[in-house]
Order: structure tokens, then C-alpha cells, then sequence
């Protein structure tokens, strides 16, 4: 009995005929382009995403050189302190500003990702819904024949 129910397993996991591969391809076919393009849109978008932090980091650490030098020159505690707040604000104006284009870069990959597959989707059900809302415009005719109340006397008045 073991030995008919393994047969039976292996006859179903079997590998499938070149003609049923063409026919899940012909079916899913542009789901599968889609879905390359949109992961090749992840992938480039990451390499973007990585050079504009590593051009960012470099550009904060030669700052952060420069103002370390600048420091270690100077003889007075005031001039210190002010090229130290200086450094400190534009520091923190240039890592909100970065934070920003990060974002911005995350979102325009986030877009380039789901674009084709939107337009997939949108191709795939534009057939469908035009048959579904084939029969709309009959039931619409059929609701502006129906009678109702055309001048205003016609309607229900209050008993007064």
C-alpha cells in the first residue's frame, strides 16, 4: 500500500511538459516581465540609494576632518566654541537635508517598483471590467422609464 501511494506522489510532483511551461507563460507572461522590471527598478534604485549615502558619508567625514584641524588651531576657548556650534549647525542642516533626498530617493524606487506591476494589473482587468459594466447602461435606461412624480402637484401635499 506504501509502495502505490508513493507512485501516486511522485506522478503528481512530475516535472512539467515543455507545452504546459509555454501555456503558464502565455498566461502569467506578463505578470513575469513585470515583475523583472520591477525588480530591476529595486536594484537600481538601491545603487542609487547607496552611492548618494556613501558620496554623503565621505562628505561628512572630510568635514568632520577639516573642522577637527581648524579646532586643534585654535588659542581661544570663545573661537572655539563658536567654530564648534557653526560645525554643529551645519552639520545638522546637512543631515536633515540628506534625510530629506533619502526619502525622496526611497519613494521614486518605491513608484519605479510598482509601476509595472500597476500597469500589468490595470491591462490585466481593463477586458474584464468592460464586460462587467456592459449590462450598467440597461439597467440605467430601465430606472429613467420608470414612472414618478413629473410636476410638483403630482406629489404628496401635507393636510392642512
Amino acid at each position: 500500500m506504501a509502495k502505490a501511494t508513493s507512485s501516486k506522489m511522485t506522478s503528481q510532483t512530475a516535472t512539467p511538459s515543455a507545452a504546459e511551461v509555454e501555456a503558464l507563460l502565455a498566461r502569467n507572461g506578463r505578470t513575469l516581465e513585470a515583475m523583472i522590471k520591477a525588480n530591476g527598478a529595486v536594484l537600481e534604485g538601491m545603487a542609487k540609494l547607496g552611492r548618494e549615502m556613501l558620496e554623503f558619508g565621505n562628505a561628512r567625514i572630510r568635514e568632520d576632518l577639516e573642522a577637527s584641524e581648524t579646532l586643534m588651531k585654535c588659542k581661544d576657548p570663545q573661537e572655539a566654541f563658536r567654530l564648534q556650534c557653526d560645525f554643529a549647525r551645519r552639520a545638522t542642516q546637512q543631515y536633515f537635508e540628506e534625510a530629506t533626498r533619502l526619502m525622496e530617493l526611497t519613494a521614486q524606487i518605491t513608484r519605479n517598483c510598482w509601476a509595472p506591476l500597476e500597469e500589468t494589473g490595470r491591462a490585466g482587468t481593463a477586458e474584464p471590467e468592460r464586460a462587467e459594466s456592459a449590462p450598467a447602461p440597461k439597467a440605467q435606461a430601465k430606472s429613467q422609464t420608470q414612472p414618478g412624480p413629473t410636476k410638483p402637484e403630482t406629489a404628496a401635499q401635507p393636510a392642512g
